[in-house]
């Protein structure tokens, strides 16, 4: 056991852990996913129920994991192994290592769009500018359609969305009026900004092999650095990039709430009304916090193998718990008054960062600096999140195979990489791809609803289960109070792992089986 520790490596220190499984936690999930997602559940209300699932629901699991992987010492499948040796429990572990490569062949697609904004930030910040006649052309074509008119004066509370289907005539008869109200040529800019970043993302995502490069380049990032190992690759790396990532998230935050008519987006964000709270609302919390938290696909297993028996469990998760929760915070105060100030609606859904954001930065004194300050944020979001996601199957065939860490990165990454190549490709450049058949859905929308919610979901029920029921709550106090380190909620705990994080888990499960929503 001791060889094989050493070989396997473990952290430096407490500090090296916190900031590299925070890392894991935090990623786009917070600083892109999080935003729109309470920006189309009502805001603060969902922000207070985000929290409450973080606290009862999705902690109890990371100590579960964290505790399981120390005292086995191996990965998510080696684990289950080595405490119910022959029992189907490893399959729970398998879902996990497949999990970790599927959503990291998926994840890593969009952490390339952020790269490549990034790089055109930097190389060409004047991007997103335009010029009067692309302007022009822009909304010749936008005015054109009569549907593009319904669905703007219905965002625009011109016209109700459930009112029956209108006429041509009618929808360009409301448009008229519309034109004639005075706020109409600001609403005309901002919508001719979107229509400019809409089009580049769209260009650049159907462009076939730009994304395909740029998923190319962060896979080979990440290999880069969890081929140097624990302590001089991810440990390493995670003490520069999460200081990084903090200072570029306040430095956009500080200037995001002293714009003139952020205190409006202050107000939705931060002041809860629990009337606009859905069963709907409850299942993206939850969502959200799991899949920020990187729970259910064997990270914080894998993570906690590289523990020393003296860091105390609880405290630690903790942290990770409070990191995570506290840039997701700070990411809405740059999201939230930035949108308010510059006029726009919070509910932008997925294109927020592509598309909305770029034409708020072009309407900001320095814009083009906060625009590639802000990107450059999400690259280092993403690869502290992809290392993790790496790391998982790498540490499977080093600990069960033997295979040589360099070896492993490289096979992890060329399948991820291929795999990846079909999500790359299905955002326009090949249709058979963009929509499959019988689905309806492109390849990186079935896999994010296949590993990102289903597997997700299923292996953080089957870890709960396992660890409440068959390993046991004994087990893990046991654990966790080795050296004298006290495990002081330890029966709420038990009470939290037992029933209420199974039966939350549960209950998501079964409302993406029903409704077939995805997060």
């Amino acid at each position: 056991m001791v060889d094989q520790h050493v070989q396997r490596g473990t952290w430096g220190s407490r500090v090296g852990f916190v900031l590299a499984a925070a890392g894991s936690a935090i990623g786009l999930g917070n600083i892109w996913r999080f935003p729109y997602v309470v920006g189309e559940n009502g805001g603060a209300a969902f922000v207070l129920l985000y929290l409450l699932c973080v606290l009862f629901i999705s902690a109890p699991v990371m100590i579960a994991e964290l505790a399981l992987g120390r005292h086995t010492q191996r990965n998510p499948i080696g684990a289950f192994t080595a405490l119910v040796p022959g029992s189907r429990w490893k399959l729970v572990g398998a879902l996990g290592v497949l999990t970790g490569v599927g959503i990291l062949s998926f994840y890593s697609v969009i952490a390339g769009w952020t790269l490549q904004y990034a790089v055109r930030s930097i190389a060409t910040p004047g991007y997103i500018h335009y010029s009067q006649a692309e302007a022009d052309s822009l909304w010749a074509h936008f005015v054109a359609d009569p549907k593009n008119l319904a669905q703007a004066l219905v965002e625009e509370g011109v016209l109700s969305a459930e009112s029956s289907p209108r006429s041509e005539q009618e929808v360009r008869e409301a448009w008229q009026a519309f034109n004639n109200e005075a706020h109409f040529p600001a609403y005309q800019e901002k919508m001719i900004g979107r229509l400019h970043n809409l089009s580049l993302f769209e260009k650049f995502a159907s462009d076939g092999w730009g994304p395909v490069l740029y998923l190319f380049l962060f896979i080979v990032l990440t290999g880069a650095v969890v081929a140097g190992g624990i302590a001089a690759g991810i440990e390493r790396w995670s003490r520069v990039l999460m200081p990084v990532l903090f200072v570029l998230l306040v430095l956009l935050a500080l200037r995001a709430v002293t714009l003139k008519g952020a205190s409006q987006g202050l107000v939705f964000y931060l002041k809860p009304d629990l009337s606009k709270l859905t069963l709907e609302s409850f299942a993206r919390a939850l969502g959200q916090a799991f899949f920020s938290l990187s729970l259910g696909m064997g990270t914080m297993i894998t993570y906690g193998s590289y523990l020393s028996r003296r860091d105390n469990i609880p405290v630690s998760a903790a942290w990770v718990c409070l990191s995570d929760t506290l840039v997701a915070l700070i990411a809405g105060l740059v999201i939230f008054p930035a949108l308010f100030a510059m006029g726009f609606r919070p509910d932008a859904g997925v294109s927020l960062v592509f598309v909305v954001l770029p034409s708020i930065f072009a309407h900001m004194p320095a814009g083009a600096f906060f625009a590639a300050a802000f990107f450059l944020l999400l690259c280092v979001a993403a690869l502290t999140s992809t290392i993790s996601l790496l790391e998982v199957p790498v540490a499977y065939l080093v600990d069960e195979h033997q295979w040589p860490r360099r070896r492993a990165v490289v096979v992890t990454s060329a399948v991820a990489f291929v795999l990846g190549i079909a999500s790359a490709l299905s955002t326009g450049a090949v249709p058979a791809l963009s929509k499959l058949p019988g689905l309806g859905i492109g390849v990186l929308e079935f896999f994010n609803a296949l590993f990102g919610n289903y597997a997700l979901s299923i292996g953080a029920l089957g870890i709960a289960l396992f660890v409440g029921y068959r390993w046991g709550t004994k087990a893990v106090a046991a654990e966790i109070e080795q050296h004298g380190n006290q495990f002081y909620l330890r029966r709420t705990w038990s009470a939290m792992i037992r029933y209420v994080s199974p039966l939350g888990i549960a209950l998501v499960l079964a409302y993406i089986l029903l409704t077939g929503k995805y997060f």
